[in-house]
């Protein structure tokens, strides 16, 4: 009787040592896989690439309003490249645009712009899906003379600054709002035979639609 006990006693003893081995492989040799939802996250937008785009907007020799004389509708292209690094995003963009917005200038004589391109870089920090960020560069515009203006430059060339922030949207597809202020020094025009130089100003407001590819 004793022998059956001490028998029992390790067989026992040898059981609980190796309950918890036994347990593991069950749970190791099972056939489901276990996933953690909550380790797995959408992966941060990216700006980098190609792109092209399509904008409307006003452009003005002052301030865009509706109410003024001065103010035309604007039409454009555009097509840039981005880098990024984190959330800096910089690169380069050219953009082409038709507005016939007026300027005023000597002896009341008038001056209307019509086409326009523009080449400049741009840098700016992302967050996410929204980008924010800034322009500089350089571009030439047509002036037309008006009324009492005999000539003009034609074409004359101009710095650029702007801002803007853009949004993407699902798929390659993203929206912008943008401001730009340029301005063109030493335009030659003749007005009633007498010649003058005008520093011309010109603000836009611009709402558009990029594809990035």
């Amino acid at each position: 009787m004793r022998h059956i006990t001490l028998f029992s006693t390790a067989a026992l003893a040898l059981a609980l040592t190796q309950a918890p081995a036994l347990a593991a492989d069950a749970f190791n040799n099972n056939d489901y896989s276990y996933n953690d939802s909550s380790s797995s996250y959408d992966a941060p937008a990216t700006w980098e690439g190609n792109y092209v785009g399509a904008q409307l907007g006003t452009t003005s020799s002052k301030t865009p309003s509706p109410f003024s004389s001065r103010t035309s509708a604007l039409g454009g292209i555009v097509a840039g490249k981005n880098f990024q690094s984190g959330n800096f995003v910089y690169g380069g963009e050219l953009e082409g645009n038709f507005g016939e917005a007026e300027h005023k200038i000597q002896d009341n004589g008038r001056l209307q712009q019509s086409w326009s391109g523009v080449a400049k870089v741009k840098a700016g920090y992302a967050m996410d899906k929204t980008l924010v960020y800034g322009t500089v560069g350089y571009g030439t515009t047509k002036f037309k003379p008006k009324d009492n203006v005999t000539s003009g430059s034609k074409w004359a060339g101009g710095v650029q600054l702007g801002a803007g922030v853009e949004q993407q949207l699902s798929g390659p597809f993203s929206v912008k709002a943008e401001y730009n202020y340029m301005r063109h020094n030493g335009v030659k025009t003749s007005v009633n035979d007498t010649r003058y130089e005008n520093n011309l100003k010109t603000h836009a407001l611009k709402a558009g639609v990029n594809y990035r590819f």
